[in-house]
């Protein structure tokens, strides 16, 4: 294997975990049933990048691409979710 496939490789499994990050805080926010201090904008933004990303992904055909952004819509997804819904919740 090449440097560069053995890159490529280590970089299609750190950008899927990192994908998966948002999930921590869609976590965090269901166990505290509150939102309040999370910003809904931050996540949407960085969440509408992840979009581009993947739609990237598929038009060049970049599987890697693809499949860390894929994950990582999921996670944004279900943070804003958890989010909206907990919204103003107290304690």
């Amino acid at each position: 294997m090449t440097p560069v496939i053995l890159f490529q490789g280590f970089m299609a499994i750190y950008g899927t975990a990192m994908g998966a990050g948002p999930l921590v805080q869609g976590y965090r926010i269901w166990r505290r049933r509150a939102s309040s201090d999370v910003s809904l904008f931050s996540l949407s933004l960085i969440g509408l990048g992840c979009a581009f990303w993947m739609a990237w992904g598929i038009v060049s055909y970049n599987p890697p691409l693809i499949i860390a952004n894929v994950v990582a819509c999921f996670a944004y997804t279900f943070a804003i979710a958890m989010a909206i819904y907990f919204r103003g919740a107290r304690r």
